[in-house]
């Protein structure tokens, strides 16, 4: 019953916000775009990245981790592919006029650093709520 009432209640929404972590890629983003664009809802992704020394140095609190060798190598090895896989998506798809529908062509996609916005709250809000 509860899930039902919170289905009813998203899906007659004219605003849906969803928070997700470790979004592999933002190409599979596109089919979620595509589905929400033809349900006629308004969709914006804000990909928050952080820099790869500071979820280094988080894992090694977290993890208990000392050295910050292997945890670099572990990061360079699970997170630098994906990053690269990103920036080249992103690159071919705001360089190709033939796009007709994605995220960065409706300029729905916008990515900031995490790191500038937890310095600086009130201008990174800004510009996110200009943006919207």
């Amino acid at each position: 019953m509860r899930d039902e009432i919170l289905r009813n209640v998203c899906q007659n929404s004219s605003l849906i916000i969803t928070k997700t972590t470790r979004v592999c890629s933002v190409e599979d983003l596109e089919d979620i775009y595509r589905h929400l664009k033809r349900m006629k809802k308004e969709t914006y992704v804000l990909h928050l990245v952080r820099d790869l020394r500071s979820i280094a140095s988080s894992r090694m609190k977290l993890e208990g981790k000392s050295e910050m060798k292997t945890v670099l190598e572990e990061i360079r090895i699970q997170y630098c592919p994906r990053q690269n896989a990103n920036i080249e998506y992103l690159d071919s798809v705001s360089q190709d006029s033939t796009v007709q529908s994605s995220i960065v062509a409706d300029g729905r996609y916008m990515k900031i650093r995490y790191e500038d916005f937890a310095t600086n709250t009130i201008e990174g809000a800004g510009k996110v709520f200009q943006w919207v």
